[in-house]
Order: structure tokens, then sequence, then C-alpha cells
């Protein structure tokens, strides 16, 4: 079920980026600027999955998770196939927050799903597992990506559609498929915990209790992945726009880039959290805004750099410390939440993260592009500005809940 799990979640985030990797046919078709493609990649879709979140992750939390899955993929698919026959912009944001509303559904219950599936000391290496499939995801919309637009701009002649168009068809079918086989592999297991129901009135309540470890962490990752999203957004438009690389051979480019960072990210850091948590929580504690200070320095590097090849170096290492650390919270809160709320509280989490970094990242760029020196262009400027925003949110906010962190940490040791 892992693995079914872990391929889910990874078509989720190739149908959740692939218009990255179309901005130039999207502007020309649709006659879109860069504020409404911004909007479209992440203000509408953010926006959609915060408000759908909730709502579903209590259904994850009280009902049948297999059902609600396969409901969430099916629909999500069929918004994504949808998207290729939109012939304006209205149309085209009606189905991106389909996609939303059926990705919603997919992360709290399969992390609910997977925990009671496994006994609690394997759990968290299954949650970083999941993890670590769901951001190939990631890497695999810029690699497959490039080959589909690749494909498609040499069929679209042939097929009587637009590259875009047939990309967007393509791409929407793995969901319907792999739905399929989770209906006949997976199973819904025991809750782990049977404990009562609990309201949203018990969740605030454990939060507010709790709030400057959980306020601090879902602040602080929302903010990482304000620059994160920012840079899956714009990049392939940077290398096209000042270094001349063609979609395609930026999306390949990208997909390695995503692959380093998200994948080894997401297993390195909370490894490399875990162990240092072992020998010195203090030190653990602080990592977190340690390493979004280190990565908001190398994404501002990475804009200023001259050439395509230190742009991908600078602004991978900025993302594999980006990305880690979101992932070691996600993970970590699957240990120190009850089980009656887990789904909800991971909801709210990715709320924070969908809604902070993919709600504004993508929309700020060209937005603080057009105030910040333009010196190395106005993407280059609206990626530092974003770098520097996020930097400053994300370090506040992880030093605000590392008090609270280290007597987590204590917790998790003595188990």
């Amino acid at each position: 079920m892992l693995v079914i799990l872990g391929l889910l979640w990874m078509v989720s985030f190739v149908d959740r980026f692939i218009l990255a990797l179309l901005v130039a046919p999207l502007k020309a078709d649709l006659h879109l600027n860069d504020v409404q493609l911004g909007l479209l990649f992440g203000t509408f879709f953010a926006v959609f999955y915060a408000l759908m979140g909730i709502p579903l992750a209590r259904l994850a939390d009280n009902h049948n998770r297999k059902r609600l899955i396969i409901a969430g993929v099916v629909f999500w698919s069929l918004c994504t196939i949808g998207s290729a026959f939109a012939t304006n912009y209205a149309t085209l944001a009606l189905l991106r927050i389909g996609l939303a509303t059926g990705e919603a559904a997919l992360t709290p219950a399969a992390f609910s799903l997977l925990t009671d599936a496994f006994p609690p000391r394997r759990r968290m290496i299954a949650g970083t597992l999941l993890s670590a499939m769901g951001m190939m995801g990631a890497s695999i919309a810029f690699i497959a990506g490039a080959g589909v637009i690749a494909w498609a701009e040499q069929a679209q002649a042939s097929m009587g559609m637009s590259a875009w168009r047939l990309a967007l068809m393509i791409v929407g079918m793995p969901g319907i498929a792999l739905t399929v086989a989770f209906a006949f592999i997976a199973r819904e297991p025991s809750r782990s915990e049977l404990e009562a129901k609990v309201s949203m009135g018990d969740v605030f309540r454990f939060l507010r209790k709790e709030r400057a470890l959980y306020g601090g962490l879902f602040a602080g990752a929302g903010a990482a992945q304000l620059i994160s999203y920012a840079l899956i957004a714009w990049s392939a438009a940077h290398l096209s726009r000042s270094f001349g690389l063609a979609s395609a051979e930026a999306g390949s480019w990208l997909g390695l880039s995503q692959f380093v960072s998200a994948v080894g990210g997401t297993i390195i850091v909370p490894f490399v959290i875990r162990i240092v948590a072992a020998r010195n929580i203090t030190v653990a504690s602080l990592l977190p805004a340690t390493g979004v200070i280190a990565a908001g320095i190398l994404v501002v590097l990475s804009t200023i750099s001259g050439n395509a090849h230190s742009f991908l170096i600078l602004s991978t290492m900025g993302a594999f410390l980006l990305v880690g650390i979101t992932n070691a919270i996600l993970v970590l809160i699957q240990s120190t939440v009850p089980g009656s709320m887990r789904a909800t509280v991971t909801s709210l989490l990715l709320i924070c993260v969908s809604g902070i970094g993919l709600g504004l990242g993508p929309a700020l760029v060209p937005m603080l592009g057009r105030i910040f020196p333009q010196a190395y262009g106005e993407l280059s400027a609206g990626l530092m500005g974003v770098a520097f925003v996020g930097c400053a949110i994300g370090t506040g906010a992880f030093f605000v809940a590392a008090r609270s962190l280290r007597r987590e940490f204590a917790r998790l040791e003595e188990r």
C-alpha cells in the first residue's frame, strides 16, 4: 500500500506543477500575463486546497479513507484532462480549483491510512518514504513534462491540438489508471487509537495549548515553501528568458534539480535532524531556523549568478534544505499529534504550506520583480525578493518553536 500511495502522490505533483513548463504557450494562446499565470499556478489552487482541506481531513479522521482517496484522485485527474479543452482564463481557473479540491483529499487521508498500517517504530520511516515518493512527482513533472511537450510539439499538427493541450491530456491519465489499482490493492486498516471522535473545537484547543510549537512550525514551513514554490513556478521561465533554454531543455534540467532537492532533501534532512536530536536536542531544535537562513542565502546567490549552471546548482542546494525541513515537520507531527486528530492537523499544516507557499510564492515573484532593483532582470529580482521575505519569516517562526521542539525531541527519544 505504501508504494501505491506514493505513486498517487507523485501523480498529484505532476498534475499540479505541469503548468510551470507551459508558461509560453499559455501566454500566447490565451493571451495571459505573468501575474495571471502566477495566480493560476498558485493562488487559485492554494485558496481552494485550503478551504477544502479541513472538511476532507475531517472525513479522513472519521470515515473510510480509501474511498475518499479514490474519489479525490478521479476528480482531480478529470479536471487535469478537462484543462486541455479550456478556451479562456476563467475556465482554466475553475478546473485548477477542481484540481485543488481533489488533491486536498489525498495527503491527510494517505498519512492517516499509512500510520494505522504500520507499528509505531516504523511510522516515521514509512512517512519519510511516502514523502520522498511524493516529492519525486515534482521532478517527474519536469522530466516527463519535458518529454511530453517535446512529443506534443511534433504531434500537434497530426492530432489537431496545441502541444500544451495534448500535454495536459496525457498527464491527467495516469491518475485514473492508478486509482483502479489502488481500489483492488489497498485495504482500510483498523484505526490504531480507538479514541472518541473529536470536534474541531478539540483540535483547536490542542493547537492553542501548544501554540508556540505548532504555530512556529506551521508558519516556518509555509515561509520555507514560499521560496520553494516560487522557484518551482518560475525557474523554467527564468532559464528561458535569461539564458535562452527551450522549454524541453529547461524541463529536463529542472527535473534533475527537483529530484536531487526534493527526494534527497526529503530523505536526508529528517534523518540528519533525527541523528542530531539523539546526540544534542538543543542543536537539533535550531536546525530548521539555520536551514532556512542557509537556503535563503543560496537562492539569492542563484538569482544573481551569470549562467544557467550556477543558477541550477545554487537553487537546487537551497531547495534541498527547504523541502527537507518542511517534510521533517510533516513526518514529526505524525508522532506528536493524537491519532483522532492526526489527519486534521496534517491538513492544517498543508493549508499553511499551500496557503503561504503556493498561494503567495508564484504570484509574488512578478509583483516584487517590479519593486526590487532589476539589474539582473525582473524574474531574478522577484525571486530574490521572495527569498528575503521567506527567509525572514521562516527564521523567526522556527526560533519561536525551538524551545517546544526540544521538549518533543526529548519525548520521542524516550519512546
